[in-house]
């Protein structure tokens, strides 16, 4: 066996029996702190029922409201006492549960007991009286016996408890110490001897004699050591003829080293600690605009511009310091006065774990900053158009809802009023005119919806969709009622998303299937399936159904496939149905067949959780 193997076997016996000792006397000092703190808990009953026996006597003797009233809070304090005790123990004493009986009974035989003194004073009624107490007293006994029982066993527990823990303080230094013992000797015959051994022929070699050979026969590390030293001193006899070989092929090394480094298209340097150039490749000079003598020195920290001079400095310093690569971003300024921006990638070299200077390399970043700005500065002025597009939209939806209201009120008022006096060309006049604003009310709430779709957007959080469902059929109760549908379910996961828009989706989908519903009541079904790291959810319906060729026109704004007459709409509750789901990083799309019913479908990132079950359980 192996020293190593010896030793862990010998080291983990140790600790495993130190800490069968150590659990077993925190375990009994565990056991004995409680039994103590129950002996503490008999004392004070014992002391409750003493002071109960002594009221008792009083009361029956002088009566009074005093002593009826210090009996009752004394058996109130006795009651939570011993409730509490059976509270903190998983499994009471049978005692123990008895002396709760006891209690308990002892209660309405004190109110009968007054109750009998509150009487006449009839030979009667003073036997009732004295039958009273007798069964008081008699009740008090057996809660003393039991309280006797229970104070019994707490104390042989607590024998017993002593008894092991004498056992566990006796025995455990004994057994400690022989496992201290057998330890030191496999330490000292298995390691120490050999070592010695080892040590010496170690002496030797390296006083110059290469015939000292170690004894290889044992089959243990210091075996190997042995083995290993032989054969350092064989390859130090065949080390000097093989020396000069290792100069040239180092020296090989280092042209090659350089030719890379001459070739690299990436500007390389390399510096002291100090930060003082000590090389610069060509490349590294173009960039910089100056030569390699320029550079060496601290020609090179010259060309930094002095804006970001500081920033730089402190970099190398903290590159330095702590020995890891960094990378920054900065400027050089030429000597011929133009400005070019680099990104700078630096890197310690370490000897014997200590940085004595750094390797950098630079690219130049002058076109792609330039890119960066202009991406930047179009992008801030897209977001600013977006914002002002936005904005223009909420104000005018709402200045426009006031005389569109204005219309609609007032042609209906015309209606409700004037109705008689009008002939029927005139009548269906207005019922265009007040239709006409209510669909231009509608159409301009989905275009206010369509617009807030991205300004009152809400942060990404886990939902759970069976939720999500559930308060949009509670919002589609009355629509769902008045059409006699059905909405099933499958088990529905949980998804990071935007719950509030996530009930849009639904909302729209399922008003749909309610709006072309066939001739059967509507019976639609919500589906999940987990497929390639996304979980496809579907509403399908048993409607009227729709042709193929009309798949992707569906989800372009204000595109209907139907006549107003026939079915209401703007045509934009699609439109914000695939502007949601593509938010959330998903597809939309639908499966139907004319009389056959719909089926619309789409995608969400299953970032959490990672399988159907994990998912189903969270939601």
């Amino acid at each position: 066996m192996r020293i190593r193997d010896r030793l862990i076997v010998a080291v983990a016996g140790s600790a495993i029996v130190a800490m069968a000792v150590l659990a077993s006397l925190a375990y009994v000092t565990q056991r004995s702190a409680a039994t103590l703190r129950a002996e503490g808990d008999s004392r004070e009953i014992a002391r409750n029922v003493a002071s109960l026996l002594t009221l008792t006597q009083e009361y029956t003797i002088y009566g009074g409201e005093r002593a009826s009233t210090q009996w009752r809070a004394r058996h109130a304090q006795l009651a939570r006492i011993v409730e509490e005790i059976i509270a903190t123990e998983p499994a009471p004493h049978p005692a123990l549960v008895e002396v709760r009986r006891h209690v308990r009974n002892l209660m309405p035989l004190y109110d009968k007991l007054e109750e009998a003194y509150g009487g006449d004073h009839t030979d009667f009624a003073q036997r009732r009286r004295e039958l009273m107490v007798e069964r008081l007293v008699s009740e008090t006994q057996g809660l003393v016996e039991a309280l006797h029982r229970w104070a019994s066993s707490i104390g042989a527990e607590h024998a017993r408890e002593q008894r092991v823990l004498s056992a566990i303080v006796l025995a455990a230094p004994g057994v400690l110490l022989l496992l201290i013992v057998g330890l030191a000797l496999v330490v000292w015959r298995r390691v120490l001897l050999p070592l010695k051994a080892l040590q010496a022929a170690a002496t030797a070699i390296q006083h110059g004699d290469m015939s000292v050979r170690c004894d290889t026969a044992a089959r243990d590390e210091l075996g190997d050591a042995g083995r290993a030293v032989n054969a350092m001193a064989e390859s130090l006899l065949a080390a000097n003829g093989a020396m000069r070989d290792e100069v040239e092929r180092r020296g090989e090394a280092e042209r090659r080293l350089r030719r890379v480094m001459e070739s690299s298209p990436l500007g390389m340097s390399v510096c002291d600690s100090q930060g003082l150039c000590l090389y610069a490749n060509p490349t590294w000079q173009r960039i910089a605009g100056i030569s390699a003598e320029q550079a060496l020195g601290a020609g090179a920290r010259a060309v930094l511009h002095p804006q970001d001079r500081g920033r730089v400095v402190a970099d190398w310093d903290a590159t330095v310091v702590s020995g890891k690569p960094g990378v920054s971003e900065h400027r050089y300024r030429r000597p011929d006065g133009t400005t070019v921006w680099v990104r700078r990638h630096m890197a310690p070299l370490l000897h014997d774990d200590y940085s004595d200077g750094l390797v950098t390399t630079i690219e130049d970043i002058t076109e792609r900053r330039a890119l960066d700005a202009t991406l930047a500065a179009r992008t801030a002025e897209l977001a600013r158009s977006n914002e002002e597009l936005e904005r223009f939209a909420y104000v005018a939806s709402h200045d426009l809802q006031e005389p569109l209201r204005m219309v609609t009120s007032y042609g209906q008022l015309l209606v409700r009023r004037h109705q008689a006096q009008l002939d029927a060309e005139a009548r269906e006049f207005l019922e265009f005119i007040v239709d006409g604003g209510r669909r231009a009310q509608a159409l301009i709430s989905d275009l206010l919806s369509l617009a807030r779709l991205n300004s009152q957007a809400r942060p990404m959080a886990p939902v759970a969709l069976e939720s999500v469902l559930a308060d949009t059929l509670s919002q589609l109760r009355l629509q769902l009622s008045g059409a006699g549908a059905i909405v099933t379910h499958d088990p529905l996961p949980t998804v990071v998303a935007d719950a509030r828009q996530l009930g849009q989706l639904f909302q729209n989908l399922i008003a749909n299937a309610l709006k072309f519903k066939g001739a059967l009541a509507p019976a639609i079904h919500v589906g999940a399936t987990l497929e390639a790291g996304y979980w496809r959810i579907s509403v399908a319906d048993n409607g009227i159904g729709i042709e193929a060729r009309f798949f992707e026109r569906i989800f372009v704004l204000f595109q209907r496939l139907h006549l107003r007459s026939e079915y209401e709409g703007t045509g934009i509750g699609l439109a914000i149905c695939k502007k949601v789901v593509e938010r959330h990083g998903g597809s939309i799309g639908v499966q139907s067949e004319p009389g056959r019913g719909s089926a619309f479908f789409f995608t969400l990132p299953a970032r959490l959780p990672v399988s159907a079950s994990e998912a189903f359980a969270v939601a």
